[in-house]
């Protein structure tokens, strides 16, 4: 993991984000050896995180982030000569700090320990040497200690609260009845529950455990749920979705609404605790899911939503989830003998088939939400049947670009590149285009003397005309550019 941390931090395309990000952490103090550390340390700990970091690996993506303002010009030449060199460029993702993907609890019990710490305490003398995971432990340890002097000091006593849900396993919500109730939460959760009379007018309730501590803070105002926050007001940790899913659902509040609060993943009508399940939902559905050979199987609007959510949150999917993935987007067994929907057999001996590579394995690879080794497996397998098919059948010409607009020349040469396939494919190319041509020249003169016939119907001398005039003189031009016609 070491030499993977150095790469993200020595090749990041937008390290301005993190130390943007770094910096509004340091200006929360005063101290200048504490803002340095922040400046410092923060900065490299922020750069190695897998969970902000994604990689660019061709220039197709590159354009995207440009032309979506996620990446502000000029454009880096070192960043532009690193993915032609076959070597990733890695992203810094600055809106993943706010969305919950750097984790915000330990992050501000670090920073309330540190503010605890006085210029004379041992920690505090050796600051420079403190690394960020070794700073969080110690500011963990520190919290449970304060955690225990807290209890001691505000003692909570059975009528302050009052349960309103229960569950099996000891979990309880309770509601908060009394001043000291407010207290304790806030001491607890770090939250500004202190602050009563801000919630006068409000219903506030907790998540309690066994132990009777307290995970999460609710609450309602007019019977309408207005925020569930975790320790130090950060996102609810994923273990407490279903106490809170179970609970609120029951109360009536609206479905959406906890999808928002509690941050669940909303796919084809129903929310979810986490990517995992979602792909478990979207395995079912496919199951149930009718549609003819013909008819390409990203064209549906909920696989396009699928795949949208799970470029998101696949990086967190569990090895197990991203083999599902992967299963349903391999290669449909028939994928090198599609043809369109909308085009029948036309006349003469050679016939346009357009395959269907998996262009959504393509999408989430872009993402790291699939392994990128199986990603250039699949995609190496796919490339040597297709070149294995076009060279046995002369009469067969295969449109690469037909159906995969995910491809263009140039990306699907990054692909050829990346699968090792490249050679492989242009001298198997250069290999039968002779034949192809030959092949073609074959059946127009068929069709010629064809054409030719008295006693030949009109629709059928149109649609010759048709193949002499357009379809051959196209495939002839794309067989001897390089175009993805093989």
């Amino acid at each position: 993991m070491g030499a993977r941390r150095a790469k993200f931090a020595s090749n990041l395309i937008n390290a301005q984000q993190v130390e943007r990000v770094a910096e509004s952490y340091a200006c929360q103090f005063e101290s200048e050896d504490l803002k340095l550390w922040w400046r410092r340390n923060f900065r490299r700990y922020l750069s190695n995180q897998e969970t902000l970091i994604s990689e660019i690996t061709d220039f197709q993506h590159l354009a995207e982030l440009y032309s979506r303002g996620t990446l502000s010009p000029p454009v880096s030449a070192w960043a532009v000569r690193d993915i032609r060199d076959g070597r990733a460029v890695h992203l810094f993702d600055a809106e993943g700090v706010d969305a919950g993907r750097l984790n915000a609890g330990p992050i501000a019990t670090l920073i309330s320990w540190m503010r605890a710490q006085k210029p004379a305490d041992r920690h505090r003398q050796r600051l420079n040497r403190i690394s960020v995971p070794e700073a969080l432990k110690l500011a963990r340890t520190w919290q449970l200690t304060e955690n225990r002097r807290n209890e001691r000091q505000i003692v909570e006593r059975p009528d302050d609260t009052h349960c309103v849900w229960s569950f099996d396993d000891g979990y309880r919500i309770v509601h908060l009845d009394t001043v000291t109730a407010f207290l304790r939460e806030s001491k607890l959760l770090r939250n500004c529950l202190h602050d009563v009379d801000r919630f006068l007018g409000s219903e506030v309730l907790s998540l309690r455990d066994p132990d009777n501590h307290p995970h999460a803070a609710i609450e309602f105002r007019n019977d309408l749920l207005i925020q569930v926050r975790g320790f130090a007001n950060s996102a609810l940790r994923q273990k407490y979705h279903p106490y809170l899913l179970a609970y609120l659902t029951d109360r009536g509040v609206p479905e959406s609404e906890i999808i928002a609060r509690l941050g669940l993943i909303d796919f084809n009508g129903e929310a979810h605790l986490d990517i995992d399940h979602c792909v478990q939902a979207f395995s079912n559905w496919v199951v149930t899911l009718q549609y003819p050979d013909e008819v390409p199987f990203m064209h549906h609007k909920t696989i396009r939503e699928f795949l949208n959510i799970y470029a998101r949150y696949g990086k967190s999917a569990r090895a197990k989830t991203r083999e599902v993935v992967i299963s349903h987007f391999k290669p449909r067994r028939r994928f090198l003998r599609n043809r369109l929907a909308s085009e029948k057999r036309v006349p003469g001996d050679v016939q346009v088939f357009h395959p269907k590579l998996p262009g959504a394995l393509y999408h989430l690879a872009r993402y790291d939400a699939v392994p990128q080794e199986t990603i250039e497996y699949v995609y190496r397998k796919a490339i040597r049947q297709l070149l294995d098919r076009a060279a046995s059948d002369a009469n067969a010409v295969y449109d690469v670009g037909a159906q995969n607009k995910i491809f263009s020349n140039e990306s699907f040469g990054d692909l050829l590149a990346t699968t090792g396939m490249f050679e492989t494919y242009h001298e198997t190319r250069e290999r039968i285009r002779d034949a192809k041509l030959a092949a073609i020249r074959a059946s127009t003169k068929k069709l010629v003397r064809e054409r030719r016939r008295r006693d030949l119907n009109d629709v059928r001398r149109d649609r010759i005309t048709r193949v002499l005039n357009e379809v051959y003189p196209r495939l002839k031009g794309q067989l001897l550019s390089d175009e993805l016609v093989l």
